[in-house]
């Protein structure tokens, strides 16, 4: 949705909106009885069915905060692009096989996860 300039509406459930929605908030804290007008999106609390029908009903209504929402997420969606997500992945896969294995010798890193 994010992608294509949709306002994102997500539940503030653990399997990472907020990460996303709002990257430089506390990841431990959940919702659990009002909205939060994040900095990509909007979150709600899990099973609140009540609060995301009033903030479609506000999103609906409010054509500045679709643009602001819509900007932002167009703005932002950028840091998920394929070759950022594989090279993050990569990098975190050499990091981890690093911390198991004995120093390699120069040159070897690159090609240390393509090898075993």
């Amino acid at each position: 949705a994010m992608a294509c300039g949709t306002p994102v509406i997500s539940s503030d459930c653990i399997t990472g909106p907020r990460e996303i929605l709002s990257p430089d908030s506390n990841f431990r804290k959940r919702l659990t009885d009002r909205v939060e007008y994040a900095p990509y999106g909007i979150l709600f609390p899990v099973n609140r069915t009540d609060l995301l029908a009033q903030v479609l009903k506000k999103l609906l209504k409010d054509k500045a905060l679709q643009e602001e929402y819509s900007v932002s997420g167009l703005t932002y969606i950028h840091k998920f692009e394929t070759g950022k997500v594989a090279d993050q992945y990569l990098k975190q896969i050499i990091k981890l096989q690093s911390a198991q294995d004995p120093p390699l010798a120069y040159g070897e890193e690159e090609n240390r996860i393509f090898r075993d």
